[in-house]
């Protein structure tokens, strides 16, 4: 009994840690961010609620009644019976709701008219004022201050933030819920926003090419760039350029396997770098198929291609032609990929002692070979006798025709 009671407390201290609210919210798999005049919070919610399940939940967190909340959605006014369920797009994402107290300042009443104009006419908040049907609307100075009227705007244009108040350019939240609609909008948010690591890192999880638009300083963050490739290579392109000049940088994300493209983007003196190129190649082949004109050169290099076809022999079509009529090189292609030897050049496949060399290491490459070399004088008895006899599995049938071994 004592042993037994010794496993239970074993037991007892290994479980797991409750998670915080924070990783409760990305867990969960219907989400919502409510964003109020001065903050914004998350609420995990059940697929089954409805808007007045939610609105108690409001009530129960930040203490706004639940007479005086207005929930809004894309402009819209939800209803108390509304199903939370019908406003998620897809699973995963959060749902952005604006929320309304409707006593809180003498404004208050005429914040969900000023969304509606914002979300579907966002034009006129640029006036000084415009007739809506008989009557002239003036457009009042607080609502470049109302995050959540910006928040509305952006959706339908990004770039208004640069015309919000300093305040409301410096808030997170709503820099973050302009980068949802597009990575822009980081270049209209306050310097501090746009120097803020964790700022970018979030706003690199919404869209890894934010990193264009954020400080320098971020730009040349090891940490912060391999989050942006990792997610998508292009965000390269943006890195400073001394990261793309940081040759154990780029080695160490590519043996992370970031996408070989990031390759395309480092710093035209790394591709001339065959030691660096080699690396590379030997860490994933594939460097070779990028497009940059700078690494074209080091497709004649010899070492570079061998390095190349010994992961896979399909690289050989890659290479310069000079290095297709390379021995060493096509034998080890073929020894890689049978297929490859469709890639040397036919003065090397005249060749009898390439040949011979060929039957040794890559006699599946026989196979490959077009049809008047095998009957020609280049192949001899010599070169069919170093063949194994190799046997399809699919056929049951050698290979070659008996005949032209005899």
């Amino acid at each position: 009994m004592a042993d037994e009671e010794e496993d239970v407390e074993v037991l007892d201290e290994e479980e797991e840690d409750e998670p915080d609210e924070e990783t409760k919210f990305e867990q969960c798999r219907f989400m919502f961010r409510i964003h109020t005049s001065g903050e914004s919070f998350n609420i995990a919610a059940q697929e089954t609620w409805n808007v007045t399940r939610l609105k108690k939940e409001i009530e129960e967190i930040k203490q706004i009644t639940f007479e005086q909340q207005q929930l809004v959605h894309d402009a819209t006014v939800l209803s108390y019976d509304d199903s939370l369920v019908t406003l998620r797009k897809r699973e995963g994402e959060a749902v952005e709701l604006l929320l309304v107290n409707t006593e809180e300042t003498p404004e208050s009443s005429q914040v969900v008219d000023w969304i509606r104009y914002a979300r579907k006419d966002w034009q006129k908040l640029c006036l000084e004022e415009f007739r809506s049907g008989t009557n002239l609307v003036k457009v009042p100075a607080w609502i470049w201050s109302d995050r959540r009227i910006i928040i509305a705007a952006m959706k339908s244009h990004p770039f208004i933030l640069e015309l919000a108040d300093a305040k409301v350019k410096a808030d997170r939240e709503v820099v973050l819920s302009g980068v949802r609609i597009h990575r822009s909008v980081l270049k209209y948010c306050a310097g501090e926003i746009a120097a803020d690591p964790k700022c970018l890192l979030a706003a690199i999880k919404i869209d890894a090419l934010a990193l264009e638009h954020a400080a320098a300083t971020l730009r040349g963050d090891p940490k912060i760039v391999l989050e942006a490739i990792t997610t998508k290579f292009q965000a390269f392109r943006f890195a400073s350029d001394s990261l793309k000049r940081d040759k154990d940088f780029i080695l160490a994300a590519l043996q992370s396997k970031v996408d070989v493209g990031i390759v395309g983007y480092a710093h035209s003196s790394l591709l001339k770098d065959k030691d660096f190129v080699i690396a590379a190649v030997e860490l994933d082949w594939k460097v070779l198929k990028i497009g940059n004109p700078a690494l074209q050169p080091m497709l004649s290099q010899r070492d570079v291609l061998l390095a190349a076809v010994q992961q896979d022999g399909s690289a050989l079509q890659y290479a310069a032609q000079e290095l297709r009529s390379d021995a060493g090189v096509v034998v080890a292609a073929a020894a890689k990929d049978s297929t490859a030897i469709k890639q040397a050049s036919p003065a090397l496949l005249k060749n009898s002692n390439f040949m011979l060399a060929l039957a040794e290491r890559a006699p599946g490459a026989f196979q490959y070979l077009p049809e008047d070399l095998i009957l020609s004088k280049v192949l001899t008895q010599e070169h069919f006798n170093r063949l194994p006899k190799l046997v399809p599995a699919s056929t049951g049938k050698d290979h070659y025709d008996p005949k032209l071994r005899n």
